[in-house]
């Protein structure tokens, strides 16, 4: 679902008194759903209840790492202190203690309150006294990082089950549940591991052709990653567990997806950088290739891109302070860095490991990459020399590399698609380039060809006749020999 999407269902459920039940935002980890809810969620909220005379307050609660109920009934708490400032003076048996006890709760951290509390009501939970004296039900909260939650699920939901139905309170989850229901523990994964080395099954074969054939031995042993790949047949789904299953249905009444737009995410991200402009032009350039690698790896997350961001700002600043970088390899150099920064960040953060000698495997170790922006990403350290080398070192393989988009190869491979007039401006760029000596003396055999086809279809001479002076000349400045390849000609 889109973010108004799920906007228009949450001010639906806020409204909605036929029964009482939570709403749960499913989301991946790091795909944005926290700032979702604490942005422009809580705002479209907090809109709607200005339409009511006695309008709700959403609260923002994280349990991340709360060991137990208790320790969520105190997150929540200390949600309401500055709303129980007044309450707690109006505890007229407090009588002299009240005022001192107001102000330290609201004006003092969590855990110098919790001490000042112990030591003025040692007996009593702050959650009971913020239950005595406010009204639960006129409260929205948004409980966030569930799956980080260190209680029971059961029991957490439990809780917020007596919110819901005993308080009449509004309650909105946001959560990976894929990743709670894959932490429970899967019955007898014993048993399901001794049945994958079974020689009584007829277990099909490995369909991938490269995989078969790294992985292929005569020991008669199996292989760990063989015993997975059995395993998964037998039980291909991960088994949840039923308590949670039970809880959930008596507690979410709908669960709603979050899909974030990844590309207006990542470009509000980009812009917001502290980037240079030209740096934040590249970055942006590069949009398709952030989601299209996200999806790849399976790892969606924005915080991977706030990790990524961080990184290659400091890259681009120190490739932008080098000074013997020609104009025309600049901004590919420029776009190389960007994106073997974001893979490096994308594959470290996502853990990333394939099996050895498979089809990833393979076609990870053929791609050449930097190797101090792969250990700056994932150790932060940075080696400005060797960083050097290996700009200048693609600099050099792009001086005789000619690039996609240049006009020797739109002529060379796609006249037959386009019209004179497009063939004669990409042949005067092709000779533009060609008198700056921008192209290595090995390729001028196939630039003869391609101009030859063009005179062939009825082009002027002066093509050629202009092609022939440059080389000469860039020939004679050289003061080389150079070889041409006889292999190209037949």
């Amino acid at each position: 679902m889109t973010e108004q999407q799920i906007i228009d269902e949450i001010l639906r459920y806020i409204d909605d008194n036929s029964y009482n039940y939570a709403v749960l935002i499913d989301g991946e980890w790091g795909c944005g759903k926290t700032y979702f809810a604490k942005n422009s969620l809580t705002k479209n909220i907090e809109l709607h209840e200005k339409n009511y005379e006695k309008p709700r307050a959403v609260k923002y609660i994280s349990i991340y790492g709360c060991k137990n109920v208790s320790d969520i009934q105190e997150n929540i708490a200390w949600n309401f202190a500055e709303n129980a400032q007044e309450k707690i003076r109006d505890k007229v048996h407090w009588q002299s203690k009240a005022d001192t006890i107001a102000g330290n709760v609201v004006n003092t951290s969590r855990r110098i309150g919790n001490i000042i509390l112990k030591k003025y009501l040692p007996e009593t939970n702050i959650y009971e006294i913020a239950a005595e004296w406010l009204d639960l039900g006129a409260f929205i909260f948004i409980v966030d990082d569930l799956e980080r939650c260190e209680c029971p699920i059961n029991e957490v939901f439990g809780f917020f089950n007596e919110l819901v139905e005993h308080e009449n309170t509004k309650v909105i989850i946001l959560a990976n549940e894929s990743e709670i229901i894959e932490t429970a523990s899967p019955n007898n994964v014993e048993l399901q591991y001794q049945l994958s080395v079974s020689h009584d099954i007829d277990w099909p074969k490995e369909e991938n052709y490269l995989a078969k054939l790294y992985n292929s031995n005569t020991s008669g042993k199996i292989s760990l990653e063989e015993m997975e790949r059995r395993r998964n047949l037998l039980f291909p789904q991960k088994e949840s567990n039923s308590k949670y299953k039970k809880i959930r249905e008596k507690l979410v009444g709908e669960t709603l997806r979050y899909d974030p737009d990844l590309r207006a995410i990542i470009g509000q991200m980009i812009q917001h950088s502290s980037c240079a402009a030209d740096d934040k032009e590249a970055l942006n350039m590069e949009l398709d290739y952030y989601c299209t690698t996200m999806k790849n790896y399976k790892h969606c997350n924005l915080r991977t891109f706030q990790f990524f961001i961080s990184k290659v700002a400091f890259l681009l600043e120190k490739y932008g302070a080098l000074s013997n970088i020609q104009e025309d390899y600049r901004g590919i150099i420029r776009r190389k860095i960007i994106e073997e920064t974001f893979h490096s960040a994308v594959v470290y953060k996502a853990d990333y490991k394939p099996v050895v000698k498979s089809l990833e495997w393979l076609i990870d170790n053929q791609e050449k990459k930097s190797t101090v922006i792969k250990e700056y990403v994932e150790n932060g350290q940075f080696l400005a020399d060797v960083f050097y080398n290996d700009v200048i070192a693609l600099q050099d393989e792009l001086m005789v590399t000619v690039q996609n988009d240049d006009p020797f190869n739109k002529i060379y491979h796609e006249y037959y698609y386009h019209t004179q007039e497009w063939c004669e401006e990409e042949i005067e760029k092709l000779l533009v380039r060609l008198e700056a000596d921008k192209y290595p003396i090995s390729m001028y055999p196939k630039i003869i060809i391609a101009i030859q086809r063009m005179l062939d279809l009825g082009f002027e001479n002066r093509y050629m006749n202009k092609a022939k002076e440059y080389m000469l000349a860039n020939i004679n400045n050289h003061g080389e020999i150079g070889v041409v390849d006889s292999d190209i000609w037949y």
